[in-house]
């Protein structure tokens, strides 16, 4: 007894299809349409934070989604993303082409990824002479203190990486003819009673 409950025996028998690709697709939707709504209300407080998770997020459901689709095509593949990539497009006859886009945003999105997945530090160092105003120079000085990763927190690099994921995902559901309840997560249990634990 526990608690003045009697102690019984079970089994419990589990078989699940557990996807997450779809979730994460929904928080980069969720999360953009936020952006979008402060942008309109010129709302700028933590803004670049926003645009940093949101881009995140859309990089997370690129490669979900990458997952899934190469799972319906060959379970045993276990590669890196972009082995993974590339196994759908010669697959699937995608159509990528190397330094073309859509393809080119896809890998500027998984290089902002990657930027600030590894948070490795940077030293750039250049010198050049430039004719310019006073007021140049400080937008000038003022831009090199930025990272690449930077110059991509605005609304068109984070509009357009996540309409590219989206194409993606629909060019391959299109490609594999999946119904749109295919991926859904779902589950069967079963218990079964099997008797007072003595």
């Amino acid at each position: 007894m526990v608690g003045g409950k009697e102690l019984k025996r079970f089994l419990i028998a589990r078989e699940s299809e557990l996807y997450i690709h779809r979730s994460i697709g929904n928080a980069a939707f969720c999360m953009k349409e936020r952006i979008e709504a402060r942008e309109k209300s010129d709302d700028k407080s933590g803004l670049a934070h926003d645009y940093m998770a949101t881009l995140l997020m859309i990089a997370y459901w690129m490669e979900a989604e990458v997952n899934f689709f190469t799972e319906r095509v060959d379970r045993t593949v276990r590669d890196k993303f972009w082995d993974r990539f590339w196994f759908l497009d010669e697959k699937l006859k995608l159509g990528y082409k190397k330094d073309e886009p859509p393809l080119t945003r896809i890998e500027a999105v998984r290089d902002f990824r990657n930027e600030l997945a590894h948070g490795k530090p940077n030293f750039p160092k250049d010198i050049i002479e430039i004719v310019a105003t006073d007021d140049e120079v400080h937008e000038r000085s003022s831009a090199a203190l930025k990272a690449e990763w930077e110059k991509q927190l605005h609304w068109d690099f984070l509009e357009e990486s996540y309409n590219v994921t989206e194409q993606l995902v629909t060019l391959l559901s299109d490609k594999l003819k999946l119904d749109p309840f295919d991926g859904h997560t779902n589950s069967v249990m079963h218990v079964k009673y099997l008797g007072p634990a003595s």
